[in-house]
């Protein structure tokens, strides 16, 4: 699931495209980019990602993709790279609308969710439903994947921040085989392949089966 820092420098073009467009959904997430003004007038560019201790191999993960950096262990980790040179040569970077810039934004505000609501009147008691939740500052941001993957962008007024929902069956089968080919990285993988294995226990007639142990989905084609 993670890659050594002398795997990453030795990977292809693509798989290491397929990175930076992974970093850069994080970075949109829990990322935080600042400049900071020194003394004799210079300035100082930083990128900074913090995550749970329990995601800190997935920080030296983002230290081998810009061969820089350091990574803090407190109450939580910390990547900080100060490199200006290095940070201008990847700020130009052009945000794809694929899976792997996806990956890279579930692994920082995603949360995949099983719901059972009780329905004493209905001819089944409960109701199992499944949906993936992606919250993010920038309403923009989710708007490519909406209209490639379905479902709804709600605006949390409170906390003004926006979330796209995903409910419907044909959208999340989607999105299954979506982190089949876009694996991801952090700790979310976990809670992913339990949110399938639920899935598929439950009997979800969506013409879908997935096995977290084998990787495998039978039904329908590969989109």
């Amino acid at each position: 699931m993670f890659t050594t820092t002398t795997q990453v420098l030795k990977s292809s073009e693509t798989a290491r495209g397929k990175s930076w467009q992974w970093l850069i959904g994080l970075v949109e997430s829990q990322g935080c980019l600042s400049v900071a003004r020194k003394s004799h007038n210079t300035e100082e560019l930083s990128l900074s990602v913090s995550r749970p201790l329990k995601d800190t191999q997935v920080l030296y993960y983002i230290k081998g993709l810009f061969g820089y950096g350091h990574v803090k262990l407190l109450t939580t980790a910390k990547y900080y790279v100060a490199n200006k040179r290095l940070l201008m040569n990847v700020l130009p970077l052009k945000c794809s609308g694929d899976g792997a810039r996806l990956a890279g934004l579930v692994d920082g505000e995603g949360v995949f969710i099983v719901s059972l609501k009780h329905n004493p009147n209905g001819p089944k008691k409960k109701n199992v439903s499944f949906s993936l939740i992606i919250s993010q500052v920038e309403g923009v941001v989710l708007k490519p994947f909406l209209e490639k993957l379905g479902g709804r962008i709600r605006k949390n007024e409170k906390g003004g921040t926006f979330k796209w929902v995903i409910q419907e069956k044909g959208d999340l089968i989607r999105i299954v085989r979506l982190f089949k080919k876009y694996s991801l990285r952090t700790k979310k993988r976990v809670d992913f392949l339990k949110w399938c294995k639920v899935l598929e226990l439950t009997n979800y007639k969506s013409g879908l089966r997935y096995s977290p142990n084998h990787g495998e989905s039978f039904g329908r084609e590969t989109l």
